[in-house]
């Protein structure tokens, strides 16, 4: 079908089909797997003159209600069933822009005292933590700002650093992929909220950094004690302000800004983890408008699994190389890979289908497209797929009755024009394809 003028991710040869854009249009959606580090929003809320007038000083407190929060595991089941609500409610929140659902349910204090009492003894962070919470609370969505407008699927519900977890998979509207892990809390009335965010592909949680990033923007003489505390480098002050550019033009979706920031860079500082970061997602916004872009975007995904470290979904990263360089058998392998770590999921098992169905592997595609209608059977994409199997089998009559139930189900009417891929090139010389398009005149 027709590919956008301007996709996420640049592939120079014919790239696996994608799922479609859930406009009802069957507008292929280029796959890619970076996504937005959601914290990025919420550093860039937390006022810097805050960061700068930290000093040392105790949060016993602090401590004493990090570990409170910390529910007793194993969950009761009652307990149990509230936490998978949740993730529910929050999924439908999303989707249907609950903006006062998602803000009443972030945990600002405890996901403070997360961000702050790591930090130790002797630092005195009541301003610095009031600004971060005044800008957790600004958002009209608190935590969940940077994924409205985004499909959310509430996946299963597990443990982390010692708090219950949420598992969703987040799918933005620039057809990026992204699988995040909700840290809960909950109270003696089983009311849930979430406390921090465990994003897969970056192996990081959005506390860590927050504070990582807060240390980076202090100055040199106030922070350097504890940098080294912390395994951290010193920045002046030219670089501190580099830092904040990068971030709020990460924030304004100003890629260009981005990319012109990081080549001033130092090349110790380009290889800090949270510079990376935000340059490795700026990217993601250009790669597809010039080969420089691609260059530097291909180089960047080679860098990451060693700049991001074991616990980043390493594999997931890999995948758009693969893409890039034909190799689905890599692209499947990857992905699979992928599904070991965040769990059984209906959108990678489709994916790994159209590997396999570009490996001429039918039989194999065919039985995962049914793994996945079981488990999601409301997932768009699998129409693409089904599709495709159809034409690889030429199995025509199927093809048209599958066009048929889609135009039922949705009022989509798939046309020639649409039909681009070079699996569709005998199916529209064919009979069955001149009478769909008799039918639709």
């Amino acid at each position: 079908m027709e590919t956008p003028p301007s996709p996420p991710l640049f592939v120079p040869n014919p790239a696996p089909p994608p799922p479609p854009a859930k406009s009802g249009s069957l507008k292929w959606v280029l796959f890619i797997v970076l996504a937005v580090v959601i914290v990025i929003a919420v550093l860039t809320a937390v006022t810097v003159p805050a960061y700068r007038t930290m000093k040392r000083k105790a949060q016993e407190a602090g401590e004493r209600r990090l570990e409170a929060a910390k529910p007793k595991l194993p969950l009761s089941a009652p307990d149990k069933a509230a936490v998978d609500a949740f993730g529910a409610r929050v999924a439908r929140a999303v989707n249907e822009k609950d903006t006062a659902f998602l803000a009443s349910v972030t945990d600002s204090e405890a996901m403070a005292d997360r961000v702050f009492v790591p930090l130790g003894d002797g630092i005195d962070t009541q301003q610095a933590k009031r600004g971060f919470i005044n800008g957790l609370q600004r958002n009209a969505s608190g935590l969940f700002n940077n994924v409205m407008g985004s499909e959310v699927k509430f996946m299963s519900q597990g443990e982390r650093d010692g708090f219950p977890t949420v598992r969703l998979r987040v799918m933005f509207e620039s057809g990026a992929v992204s699988f995040i892990d909700l840290l809960v809390r909950l109270d003696r009335s089983r009311t849930v909220k979430a406390v921090d965010i465990f994003t897969f592909v970056f192996g990081s949680y959005a506390t860590t950094e927050a504070r990582n990033a807060m240390l980076l923007m202090m100055t040199k003489d106030q922070s350097s004690p504890l940098r080294v505390a912390l395994g951290m480098k010193d920045y002046d002050p030219v670089t501190t302000e580099a830092l904040i550019k990068m971030s709020t033009a990460l924030r304004l979706g100003r890629g260009e800004e981005i990319v012109s920031q990081y080549k001033g860079l130092s090349q110790a500082l380009k290889n800090e983890r949270m510079f990376f970061l935000i340059y490795l997602q700026g990217l993601t916004t250009l790669q597809s408008e010039s080969d420089e872009m691609n260059d530097l975007y291909r180089a960047a995904l080679m860098r990451a699994p060693e700049l991001l470290g074991e616990e980043s979904a390493t594999d997931f990263l890999r995948v758009d190389l693969q893409f890039m360089d034909n190799d689905f058998a890599g692209a499947e392998e990857s992905l699979r890979k992928t599904e070991d770590k965040v769990g059984r999921d209906a959108y990678l098992t489709q994916m790994r289908a159209l590997m396999f169905l570009r490996l001429n592997k039918v039989d194999e595609a065919q039985r995962l497209e049914r793994e996945a209608r079981k488990m999601e059977p409301d997932l768009l994409s699998l129409v693409d797929l089904r599709l495709l199997i159809h034409a690889a089998r030429k199995d025509y009559p199927a093809l048209v009755n599958e066009l048929r139930e889609l135009k039922t189900a949705r009022q989509v009417v798939i046309t020639r024009e649409q039909l681009t891929e070079p699996e569709y090139e005998e199916f529209l010389k064919s009979p069955e394809f001149a009478n769909w398009e008799e039918e639709n005149r």
